[in-house]
Parts: C-alpha cells; structure tokens; sequence
C-alpha cells in the first residue's frame, strides 16, 4: 500500500475494507490518520475521515454531510431503503421514522425492561454454564439479542434464525461490493423475504415494537414500505452490533484475569466495562454519507456529492483524543466514545444494547470463579462490522451452596 501527502490533500490506496487489513486493521486507521484530517481514496473513490475530532464534526453537521442518499458505498443497495429508513434519511422523514419506535428505545423505557430482559438473560447463562466449556459466540452473544431483540419486536419464534445470517450479509453490503460480499446476497434476501411475509400477515405480538409499527401504518403515519425497511434495519442492527459487543467483553475478561477480579470486587463498573469494550473493538467500523454541497474537512476541500467513509473505530482508537488508544482501562469510562455514531444518527438502540450486555456479564458474576479462554478465538470476516465467529470459553462456577 502506498500513501502520499499532495499539495492539495492525502492520498492512499489503503482499502480498509479488504480481508487482511479489516481482520487486523489498526495499523492502517494510524496510517490514515496521520495522513490527514481527510484522505482521498481513489480507488474506492471516496474520502475516508478516521480522525475522532473530523469524525464527531462531520456527524454533527447532517445538513452537509447527508445519509438521505444512502449510507452504503454502492448505489444498487442504497436506492432501495434510501430515504425510507432511520439510518438512510435525512430531516423531515428522518424524525417521523425514528419518533415512531423512541419513546420504546428511550433509557427510561429500558430501565422498565430490565428486570425482563435479566431474566431472559439468567435463564440463557444457566443453560450455558452447565457445561465447564462452550463456544460463547452462538451460546451467548447470538442467543441473548436473538431472544430479547425478537420477543421486543414481537416476533414469530420460527425463523428467527435466518438473522444470523441475514444481519451479516446486509451489514456487508455497505461496503464497495465484491466477490465475497455478493455471495451473502442470498442471505440477505432471505432474511426480508421473512421480514415482509411477517409484516404482511401483522403476525407481531400485541404491545411489541411490531405491532406499534404495523398501528402506524393503519393509522397513515408510515407506509407499509416504510415499516417493513424500519423492522428490518431495527432487528439489524439490534442483533450483530451487540452479538459482537457481547463477544467483546467475554474475550477481554477472558484474556485479562485483572479485569474479571476487578469487576468481582467492585460490580459498579460494569457500565464503564462496556464504553471501553465498545471504544476498544468497536462493533460498526465505518459508515457512509455524501456531501451535499462543496465543503472542507479539517481544511481539506470536499466537492458536492462526494462519498465521505466515517470511520467510527478509527476515531475510537486516536491517540489526539484517547491516551494510551490501544489499551483497556477500565478506569477509562470513555462515554464520548463513536461507537454509537453522534448527532442525529446516533444509535437510536444503545440504551437496549447496553442493558443487554451489562445483563450478561452481570449475570456470570452472580454465577461464575473464573473464565478463561478454551481455544483460539476466531475473527470473523465482515468489512463493516467488527466481531468473533468463535471464542471457546472455560469456566469455573462460584460454590452457591
């Protein structure tokens, strides 16, 4: 790879979306970080943004730097939700489609949900934990937002399964469209396949965030369209982005003995255990938008209509911003972090990703000794989303008698 400093702005042919450099890919966000505030990617032909500052500012201006054109770098994905959901749409439509699920998303909404979701997760944890060893990535951090994420949205328990597959393929398709990408298509069309045959048949549970949705449409609040694109990038991104969280934190208390004592001492750090876990291994690696006039970025002139690539867990990891960026601390609590994005867009589910994964590790310290790792992790491929195929875990369970 090379990289050059222009007269006029950085240049590099890094690709951060390829294989080896996403599997490993902190030397290359240094790299780019250390080019400019804004680095011309020709040969992806977009400007990559990967510094903490650049990125919060470009979040936080939404009037230049649009999502109403779509959020993925290729058209052929982005023209069919452009404009119809949260993530793709910018004011007015933007605040209609999110005000019809915040008031279930809010904090206050979530503080009412814990003690549900708790036990969701206490009975998964005590089925898991029956056995000295497991894989914890299906056993854990699939099965919980499998279970609270569907049983929020109301959903039929049969075919559940196809988000595993089908959140990874459509996380994927953000990215500039390759052999690898093309090949989870399938999945993904399977997935809202299920989703639509869902919607159609207002199958949801009475109460749930579905049926809220489907009570929008009867009323002539949203389309049905519209509905359908809001449950599927809900569940989407209510599942892969805390599976790899999830799997996150059981690797790091794995990984660092310290860590787990310190949290068995002192449980109220567990809220400040997640900010770091998230600002470490970030679970969303970059999102798109397009400018909507010429601009500059730090300094760096940007046409109208240019592909801009924010890169949330570049930023995360600037040393300009985070001392010491590449180690946990769990004193750290950095609650500014980009993990959830900034501005208008910010995660409109991070109250319910951090209930979920404050409950679980929450639950194996009522349960557990010790956890350790039972085998190689395995990294799992995605050039959006940053997460584990496999982490075999051992553990050793406290004498409850």
């Amino acid at each position: 790879m090379t990289t050059t400093p222009t007269q006029s702005y950085p240049v590099s042919d890094i690709d951060i979306f390829d294989a080896p450099v996403s599997l490993n890919p902190y030397a290359a966000y240094r790299e780019l970080r250390d080019l400019g505030p804004a680095v011309r990617v020709p040969s992806g032909d977009y400007w990559a943004v990967t510094r903490y500052d650049d990125i919060k500012a470009v979040l936080q201006n939404h009037e230049v730097f649009i999502s109403g054109k779509g959020t993925a770098h290729n058209d052929m994905f982005n023209e069919p939700v452009a404009g119809q959901v949260v993530l793709a749409s910018d004011p007015p439509v933007h605040e209609r489609l999110r005000s019809h699920l915040i008031d279930k998303l809010s904090p206050v909404a979530m503080r009412r949900l814990r003690s549900t979701i708790q036990q969701i997760v206490d009975d998964i944890i005590d089925a898991v934990i029956a056995q000295p060893s497991f894989d914890a990535v299906p056993a854990i951090a699939q099965a919980v937002p499998m279970k609270v994420v569907g049983d929020l949205m109301g959903l039929p328990e049969e075919g559940r399964t196809l988000l595993l597959k089908g959140a990874d393929a459509v996380f994927s398709s953000f990215a500039p469209l390759s052999p690898a990408i093309a090949e989870r298509i399938p999945h993904a069309q399977a997935y809202f396949a299920w989703i639509d045959e869902v919607a159609a048949q207002g199958a949801f549970t009475p109460g749930s965030w579905g049926d809220a949705l489907n009570d929008a449409v009867v009323r002539g609040l949203m389309s049905r369209e519209e509905m359908t694109a809001t449950i599927s990038a809900l569940l989407v991104a209510g599942f892969d982005t805390t599976v790899n969280s999830i799997a996150a934190s059981l690797r790091f208390f794995a990984e660092e003995p310290g860590l787990w004592r310190a949290l068995q001492e002192d449980a109220s750090k567990l809220p400040a255990v997640f900010e770091e876990t998230v600002r470490l291994e970030s679970p969303v690696v970059a999102f798109f938008r397009r400018t909507s006039c010429d601009t500059e970025i730090g300094g760096v002139p940007i046409p109208a209509d240019a592909r801009i690539l924010v890169v949330y867990a570049s930023g995360n990891r600037d040393e300009r911003h985070y001392p010491d960026p590449d180690q946990f601390r769990i004193e750290r609590n950095p609650v500014d972090h980009l993990a959830m994005g900034s501005g208008i867009h910010a995660c409109a589910g991070s109250a319910l990703a951090r209930v979920e994964a404050v409950s679980v590790t929450s639950s194996l310290l009522q349960r557990i000794e010790t956890i350790e790792l039972a085998g190689e992790p395995v990294r799992r491929y995605n050039p959006i989303v940053r997460g584990l195929e496999s982490l075999p875990l051992s553990v050793t369970l406290k004498d409850r008698s």
